[in-house]
C-alpha cells in the first residue's frame, strides 16, 4: 500500500462522513438506536471537519509551494540576520551626510553609507515591521544575509 496523499485524505474523509450520515438516516426503534445514529452523526461532523482542515493544509501547502508562505521559526531566541547601514564620517569635515542634511550644509562630503549585518534575537524584534523585508535585508541564517550584502556591494545598488 503506497503512501495516502492529502488530496486522498481529504477525499476519505468526506466519503466517511457521507457514509456515516446515510449510517444515521434509519427510523429509531429504541434508544440503542438513538445512540447508534447519534454515533454516526457525531462521526460524520468530525469527518467533515477533518476535511475542512485538511483542505486548509493543502491551501498552505499550495502557497508554500508557490513561494507565497514563508515558514518563521518557532524559537524565540532564534538569532536572524539583517543588513543595515550606518554613514562613515566626511574626511573633509568630519560629519556625517547626515549630519551636514541637518546643518543645511552644501559642502562636498565624501560620506557614505556603509552596509552591515546585524544579529538580532527574534524575541526582540517587532516582526510585524520586518516581515516584508525577508530575504531582502533580512534572513533566517547569517550565510544568506552575507551572500545578499556581497551582491549589493556587487551590483553598487547600496538599497
Amino acid at each position: 500500500m503506497g503512501k495516502l496523499t492529502l488530496e486522498e485524505a481529504i477525499v476519505h474523509a468526506k466519503e466517511v462522513a457521507e457514509k456515516n450520515y446515510r449510517g444515521a438516516d434509519f427510523e429509531s426503534i429504541d434508544y440503542i438506536d438513538d445512540d447508534i445514529k447519534a454515533n454516526c452523526v457525531k462521526c460524520a461532523e468530525e469527518h467533515e471537519q477533518l476535511a475542512k482542515w485538511l483542505e486548509e493544509l493543502k491551501s498552505y501547502k499550495d502557497l508554500e509551494k508557490q513561494g507565497l508562505l514563508v515558514k518563521l521559526p518557532d524559537d524565540l531566541f532564534k538569532k536572524v540576520y539583517r543588513i543595515t547601514y550606518e554613514y562613515t564620517e566626511c574626511s573633509k569635515f568630519g560629519e556625517t551626510v547626515i549630519d551636514c542634511e541637518n546643518y543645511n550644509c552644501n559642502c562636498d562630503c565624501d560620506s557614505e553609507k556603509k552596509f552591515y549585518i546585524v544579529e538580532n534575537n527574534l524575541q526582540f524584534m517587532l516582526f510585524c515591521n520586518y516581515y516584508n523585508e525577508l530575504d531582502k535585508t533580512v534572513f533566517l541564517t547569517r550565510e544568506e544575509a552575507e551572500k545578499k550584502l556581497e551582491e549589493m556591494k556587487n551590483d553598487g545598488s547600496k538599497k
